[in-house]
């Protein structure tokens, strides 16, 4: 129907649950606007010829830092961040890219520390943020994060309506994080029809298995920025292109 949006039509023609592709519209040589509320209002009329682009995203390029982090030793998989100095915080990383998910693997474990890896999203376009950043991710404008004691922590007011918002695994604690462990971070979607602001799932996996799942709601097509903090135990992360 030309009352479709375009992002509407993105989802009938690919999957990017588990992508952190962008994805455009072609008509000739003309790019679509993909913020446009219908297929009409894009100039898409019945019998338009489409072209799908598909650009591959690096999550965690051009990426702001902290006072104490310091990205060092690019690898081909991504690039390491080491918190400096003798502190325990200060080492927030916030990626310029918007995304579904990212991954992330514990290079070095400081064990003078309580507390550890902060991880999660902020709404906060990078170029608005007042430098210094914050010296953790709690300190950010908005956000839904999995805080350094291991629990889901957000600025959003609407979670405490989520009737299943479970706040982390029974006995979970980062304690449990050593080197090599990956994680997955992911904004996991839960489309119910009819409904103009879907309940999605902000979820937390270490080595594949679930440790920190909490209901959310966000806007149907809103991506968010990703958020990694070098914090206490975890002195060193390495940030993987997905």
């Amino acid at each position: 129907p030309s009352n479709t949006c375009v992002r509407a039509l993105v989802n009938l023609v690919v999957d990017l649950d588990g992508s952190n592709d962008e994805v455009k519209f072609l008509m000739g040589n003309n790019l679509i606007d993909m913020r446009a509320p219908s297929l009409k209002a894009a100039g898409i009329e019945d019998g338009s010829v489409l072209t799908l682009v598909m650009q591959r995203v690096r999550v965690w390029e051009a990426p702001l830092t902290g006072a104490n982090a310091s990205i060092t030793d690019e690898t081909n998989s991504g690039m390491m961040v080491t918190r400096l100095g003798s502190g325990f915080r200060d080492a927030l990383v916030i990626g310029n890219q918007r995304v579904r998910f990212f991954h992330l693997k514990i290079a070095e474990i400081d064990r003078v520390w309580t507390g550890a890896l902060e991880v999660g999203f902020t709404a906060c376009e990078p170029h608005t943020l007042r430098m210094p950043l914050p010296e953790d991710a709690l300190g950010l404008p908005t956000h839904w994060v999995m805080d350094s004691a291991g629990k889901f922590r957000t600025t959003d007011t609407n979670v405490e309506d989520c009737d299943d918002n479970i706040r982390s695994e029974r006995n979970w604690t980062q304690g449990e994080l050593h080197s090599g462990d990956v994680l997955r971070v992911a904004i996991v979607r839960n489309i119910i029809s009819g409904d103009s602001t879907p309940s999605a799932s902000f979820v937390v996996e270490v080595n594949d298995v679930v440790k920190v799942r909490a209901a959310v709601k966000l806007e149907r097509h809103q991506l968010l920025y990703p958020v990694v903090n070098a914090y206490g135990k975890t002195r060193k992360v390495e940030l993987l292109n997905d």
